[in-house]
């Protein structure tokens, strides 16, 4: 089986380390052409809207025009709108395309709720109280995402510059991780993304998460089944 990803965007550097331990035997390849058996292409859609838009009419024509894939895997934010609401649009775009995707081809629609970032923020290891990060302090007060859900968390008053519920929940864990960083005695820039959610020991730490507490971080739990099936599949 071969899988085509459209993603938003960080998920594009992200998922071909995170799908060495979700999708075992899959390799990544560059250019959808190269589809052979058991192979992955991402594309990133540039964020939403354009995902919907160009983006997605040219990965219909990939598939259709190569005839390699089984799966066609959309994942986007869904920031302001409801998990429903987000993917009924989905779905909406697609049928509206005046190039239908092949029969061969299952659509499948992966809504972070709120965005990708809001996944990462699941890890517990990598929360730890601020010592001296006043900005980190006050968002912990606002919400502690080691002990409530990171998918139910909203803007605070106080930080409503975030004209999105997804940029806010991305700068959270940007100020995470450089206070774990800073409390290690290692300095981390915190505009700068962290790439340490790349590692395989990050992606144990949200799947724990998920086992553990059932309520929590359900779209990632739904993604995490998606891949599931797929490899068994396989």
């Amino acid at each position: 089986m071969n899988i085509y990803f459209l993603v938003e965007g960080n998920e594009k550097s992200i998922f071909p380390e995170w799908f060495k331990t979700l999708l075992p035997g899959y390799t990544q390849i560059s250019h959808p052409a190269d589809a052979d058996a058991n192979n992955f292409y991402i594309i990133s859609g540039g964020g939403y809207p354009s995902l919907l838009d160009d983006v997605l009419d040219g990965a219909i024509d990939d598939i259709n025009q190569f005839g390699k894939y089984s799966r066609l895997i959309i994942c986007i934010d869904s920031d302001e709108s409801t998990v429903l609401e987000r993917r009924n649009e989905v779905i909406e775009k697609i049928e509206e395309k005046t190039i239908a995707l092949n029969d061969n081809c299952k659509p499948e629609i992966v809504v972070e709720n709120r965005c990708f970032e809001t996944w990462m923020l699941g890890n517990k290891d990598y929360y730890k109280k601020s010592l001296d990060n006043e900005k980190f302090e006050t968002y912990q007060k606002h919400y502690n995402v080691s002990k409530s859900d990171p998918e139910l968390m909203v803007v605070p008053t106080f930080e409503l510059k975030y004209k999105s519920i997804g940029k806010f929940h991305k700068n959270y864990l940007k100020l995470m991780i450089a206070n774990y960083m800073e409390l290690l005695g290692r300095k981390h820039k915190i505009g700068k993304y962290p790439k340490i959610t790349q590692t395989p020991e990050y992606l144990s730490g949200i799947i724990s998460r998920t086992n553990s507490e059932k309520d929590h971080l359900n779209s990632f739990r739904y993604f995490r089944e998606i891949l599931n099936k797929i490899h068994q599949i396989t």
